[in-house]
């Protein structure tokens, strides 16, 4: 296929996928986009993937591979498609999920051209182990202007939009292959910070699976503690660069003061458990670098009470003089725990979203739940709680229902 006749170029890493490849590749193969390309990047996987791989090589000649010698991770995986697609548009797809319309790349092809977009964004729904579905759409306007309108947020999945390789290439934007987690968000910021006009549809096309079993993978550990800081520390200079932060200075800010807010109730007391005092040291010296390249006024504002800026004040003081010591006990004092005890996260979910979530929850049966609300608010319930939760949602007859759940 020549350049200038490929519409979209399809990225899909593999990776130890045998089981799920095949419902991958068939909802790829059933579009009705003729002009594709596929390119899989076998990230050096150990299975029978190549052999899947090889057969759908020999039944349509859009696909291609890329092999890779050793596995090196999702983001040189998707970097090696990056580089190897010509399609006007590039999308990802993981090898375990799958597309739920043939139709699609069509429309969204035809909205983001009709438009003159740089990306289009679409919804998902999570299917969990017994097939249910959970479905997330997008809730904002079809057409928004980045530098011109607010009412807009960065969606982190950057399997749910399609975007322009162009702005990829003349921004060089790629993923970080040394962060151990959150590279989805900071290339998805890249996208935002360099990308002009957004469009939307109010489709749920992605089919994301989860494995119930797997929330243990979302224990921390020296590593994602590090990385969080690693990801601060590049995602900083990047926002603050773009011509996006000098016009809508609010949005990007939100997004980091959500990624400190982490830092400030969540991994700074972690950091004393897990760490070793040497990486105490290391930890701790760039989360002051964090913070010094930070506007803590707007942080203090969004989600401190008065008595919890003062307790901060306190936190800075002592990270300034390295009292690691004294760090430590003000992060087991009963103020800090009282204050960050009023931290809250907020959700809010249109009627038949929270509908759908509490009727997929009342059929989980665990001793705790794993709730997923979207927007990366994730928070994990005792069985009996999370029902009644879920009884509430179902029960809801307002437009929109609004909950919170503290930290």
């Amino acid at each position: 296929m020549l350049m200038h006749d490929c519409k979209i170029s399809v990225i899909i890493p593999v990776y130890n996928a045998e089981q799920l490849l095949r419902q991958c590749l068939d909802s790829v193969l059933q579009q009705s986009l003729p002009q594709i390309e596929i390119l899989l990047i076998n990230d050096a996987s150990s299975d029978d993937s190549q052999l899947i791989i090889d057969e759908y090589l020999m039944a349509d000649d859009r696909f291609k591979v890329i092999r890779l010698k050793q596995n090196s991770g999702v983001s040189t995986a998707r970097n090696a498609g990056i580089k190897k697609a010509i399609g006007e548009y590039v999308i990802f797809l993981d090898a375990d999920d799958y597309w739920g319309s043939p139709r699609m790349l069509q429309q969204l092809y035809d909205k983001v051209i009709a438009e003159q977009a740089d990306l289009i964004s679409f919804g998902f729904c999570r299917v969990d182990e017994a097939g249910h579905r959970n479905g997330f759409k997008v809730e904002m306007p079809s057409v928004v202007n980045l530098q011109q309108q607010d009412n807009w947020q960065i969606k982190y999945n950057v399997w749910a939009k399609l975007v322009s390789r162009k702005l990829l290439i003349d921004n060089d934007i790629r993923f970080e292959p040394s962060l151990v987690m959150g590279e989805d968000a900071l290339f998805s910021i890249a996208v935002y910070c360099n990308a002009s006009r957004l469009v939307t549809v109010d489709e749920v096309y992605y089919c994301y699976r989860v494995n119930q079993q797997g929330a243990n993978l979302s224990q921390w550990n020296s590593a994602k503690l590090f990385g969080t800081v690693h990801w601060f520390l590049l995602a900083l200079p990047l926002i603050r660069a773009s011509a996006l932060f000098k016009h809508r200075p609010e949005v990007l800010q939100s997004v980091i003061t959500e990624r400190l807010r982490m830092l400030f109730i969540k991994l700074g007391p972690m950091a004393f458990e897990l760490l070793s005092e040497q990486e105490q040291q290391r930890f701790f010296t760039l989360w002051m670098k964090c913070l010094e390249q930070y506007d803590l006024a707007y942080f203090n504002t969004r989600f401190l009470s008065d008595p919890a800026i003062e307790l901060y004040r306190q936190m800075l003081e002592r990270l300034q003089k390295n009292e690691l010591i004294g760090l430590k006990h003000f992060f087991n004092s009963e103020p800090y725990r009282q204050s960050v005890a009023g931290i809250s996260q907020v959700v809010t979910l249109k009627q038949q979203q929270a509908f759908q979530l509490g009727q997929d929850l009342l059929q989980v049966n665990k001793p705790h739940i794993r709730c997923d609300f979207g927007g990366g608010i994730i928070v994990t319930l005792p069985m009996e709680k999370a029902h009644q939760l879920a009884r509430q949602m179902i029960a809801n007859q307002n437009a929109e229902i609004t909950l919170r759940f503290n930290s």
